[in-house]
């Protein structure tokens, strides 16, 4: 398999390869296949990724800001040092299901209808993301921390919640499903 290390991608196609400590940099990927490559260390900037292919591919200390990543499967990623940042991404419709995101990142993202069943999120904090239709059965949450996030809907008793934090304003979020209005 080919390498490429500290190089600056901004156009198509991809030779399925190693990238490491590479640039992205506004790359139409929607719709491509990239099963088995491996990424590490890389910054994808004003990337569309929607739809990608991306079965045993590594993603391993990655970077994305501004990117579409609409209808991905983040759970067909290689678990095997899974780690990546999301910022200011747009992520509606992705799967993350039974995925360990203990080393993964989420801020300023709209995750509307995301899949993260099953998944582990503990000590994620998951600041300022629009959590419209996401869904969270059976999800590890403890001590996650839910800042200036909006639109979250959760059943407290279905999921462990210990030292998780919410803010007031996320509290209707919580009780919804019994029908509870919050009066602030």
């Amino acid at each position: 398999m080919e390498y490429y290390c500290d190089e600056i991608f901004q156009s198509l196609p991809l030779k399925k390869a190693e990238y490491e400590d590479c640039s992205f940099q506004s790359c139409q990927l929607s719709e491509q296949h990239l099963s088995g490559f491996l990424f590490s260390n890389c910054t994808f900037k004003d990337c569309d990724l929607s739809n990608l292919r991306w079965k045993d591919t590594k993603i391993q200390d990655c970077f994305f800001e501004n990117c579409k990543m609409i209808g991905l499967h983040f759970e067909e990623l290689s678990s095997f040092g899974l780690q990546f940042e999301l910022n200011n991404c747009r992520i509606d419709h992705s799967s993350f299901y039974g995925l360990d995101l203990r080393n993964c990142r989420f801020s300023n993202c709209r995750a509307h209808s995301c899949d993260f069943s099953a998944a582990n999120m503990q000590g994620l904090n998951l600041k300022n993301c629009d959590w419209l239709g996401a869904n969270f059965e059976n999800t590890q949450l403890q001590k996650t921390s839910w800042e200036a996030s909006i639109n979250l809907r959760l059943k407290p008793e279905e999921h462990q919640l210990k030292g998780a934090s919410f803010e007031e304003s996320q509290l209707s979020g919580l009780l919804s499903h019994l029908q509870i209005k919050v009066i602030s």
